[in-house]
């Protein structure tokens, strides 16, 4: 699909593309670029297929996914694919071919699990997608317990059939083993099918069959790691309160860490803590630092680094990273939100636009990419489609407050003064109704030039450790606040001009 325009002229630009045909979703028959010279030392693993005959140990297939990806990734000479994005292909009829060109690797690892009682039957094989040929293959008959070292072996084997050199560092930590019971290690892969599910009933799940895997085995550092992010989605989600959700993540990441440093996603974790809501950025740029070093294939912590970067305005630093998130994880969500976000700070606009269009074409409702687009509609002066955008947020999201807050700015910078105080009405009597952040309030107010109503919201925003704060250094929505001594001093308290620690 080509880029969108944003140009001036009337009617181009993404607003043609919402309204004209449906999109649903990444499906076989979508376009696909040529692939053309694929690179071999980029892989995708793919979902493993459930042939199992009990359908209920579908969350087996899934762990077992997840956790070759993470083995896998720690090969450093290989870039490996992002979990969100590999899943995505789950029960797809698409073919390697396509799979391989939307994703831009020019190997593909996919395999099925066979799960009864004890025993397990994994078949694997990798495939050269340009050349269609396998490069290796392999069936394993092996006991349930025996699973670590079926995941350490299909990495190594990976690693030959590639020709890349193992680090000493990175064998030792693809053969050791997560936790010695391998009834604590099934719970824990309950827990990660529970988390993947991204709600709060997901969420509370999983934390559920990650604390049962805790009984049994107190030394499982990923178990305490997967209730550490729990917890921290929670809060960023705005499923829990900060105070509620914050804290604990911090507990039990720092849990995982004593017992296990070289755990990265840990680290990612409690750099997100200590960003978001102990406001200690340096402490969270040497965590994100810490698990880039221990595994730079893992994707969710170059984008949580990349907007940590870009909220402390270091753009050209931030750019760098949000490009390697969109390498590693290029149908996450996530991930292209924050690059919409940051290419927008930069004046990127071009850039911002292809960033929502891949949001739309995996997910046509998805909230943030209709209000970075709307951001985009903003700095170009194209009120009314801005406006227009930001009313279907509205609906689709049925009167979510950061779209209430985004369309009263719309309105307020349209000259539309009525319709804007109108959002704040809505935003108070939502209020009593339940919880709406204060950054909503503010962002109104700024709209309206009503610059110390915006900043009194934004002190009450900071002391709750609202969501969506860290971002207003640098967000172009913010720009009329900037030279005002309150705005500076909110922004001083959440530590965004702090200088960045030294490298050791």
């Amino acid at each position: 699909m080509r880029a969108v325009s944003v140009r001036e002229d009337k009617g181009v630009g993404l607003r043609g593309w919402l309204s004209g045909p449906k999109r649903k979703g990444l499906k076989a028959g979508a376009e696909v670029k040529e692939i053309v010279r694929l690179d071999k030392h980029r892989i995708a693993v793919l979902p493993m297929a459930n042939i199992s005959p009990d359908p209920r140990d579908e969350y087996f297939a899934d762990g077992m996914t997840e956790e070759l990806i993470s083995t896998v990734s720690k090969i450093g000479e290989l870039r490996t694919i992002s979990r969100t994005s590999a899943m995505r292909y789950k029960g797809t009829k698409m073919s390697l071919r396509e799979i391989a060109g939307e994703l831009n690797v020019g190997v593909v690892l996919e395999g099925s699990v066979r799960k009864i009682g004890n025993s397990l039957r994994i078949n694997v094989e990798l495939v050269d997608v340009e050349r269609d040929e396998h490069v290796w293959s392999q069936s394993y008959n092996r006991e349930l317990a025996e699973v670590f070292a079926i995941q350490s072996d299909i990495a190594s084997k990976v690693a030959d059939a590639l020709q890349v050199h193992l680090l000493t560092r990175e064998r030792q930590s693809i053969e050791k083993k997560a936790t010695d019971n391998i009834e604590a290690y099934t719970l824990y892969l309950k827990g990660l099918h529970y988390r993947s599910a991204r709600s709060e009933e997901g969420y509370r799940r999983a934390i559920e069959y990650f604390d049962e895997a805790l009984k049994i085995d107190s030394r499982f550092a990923l178990a305490y790691e997967g209730i550490a992010e729990c917890y921290e989605r929670m809060g960023e989600d705005g499923v829990l309160s900060p105070r509620e959700s914050f804290p604990k993540a911090k507990e039990y990441a720092v849990k995982a860490i004593e017992i296990d440093e070289s755990l990265a996603e840990a680290h990612a974790t409690l750099g997100a803590v200590l960003e978001e809501y102990y406001f200690d950025q340096p402490g969270a740029e040497k965590e994100f630092k810490r698990a880039i070093a221990l595994n730079p294939n893992y994707g969710r912590v170059c984008h949580s680094y990349g907007a940590h970067l870009a909220c402390m305005g270091r753009l050209d630093e931030a750019i760098a990273e949000i490009d390697r998130a969109q390498e590693l994880n290029p149908l996450a969500l996530e991930v292209n939100d924050c690059a919409a976000v940051i290419f927008n700070c930069a004046n990127q606009f071009e850039k911002s636009v292809d960033a929502c269009e891949r949001m739309f074409r995996i997910d046509e409702n998805y909230l943030p990419a209709h209000q970075d687009l709307a951001e985009v509609y903003l700095e170009k002066l194209r009120f009314n489609d801005a406006i227009e955008v930001l009313r279907k947020a509205v609906t689709m999201s049925r009167g979510a407050a950061t779209a209430k807050g985004r369309l009263g700015f719309a309105y307020a910078r349209a000259g539309r003064e009525a319709e804007a105080r109108m959002m704040l009405h809505e935003l108070e009597l939502d209020s009593k109704e339940r919880y709406v952040s204060p950054v909503a309030f503010a962002v109104v107010h700024c709209g309206l030039g009503d610059k110390q109503r915006a900043i009194e919201w934004l002190e009450r925003a900071c002391e709750e450790r609202a969501g969506g704060l860290l971002s207003i250094k640098m967000r172009p929505l913010w720009a009329n606040l900037r030279s005002e001594p309150g705005f500076k001093q909110v922004v001083d308290k959440m530590g965004l001009n702090t200088i960045s620690p030294v490298d050791p």
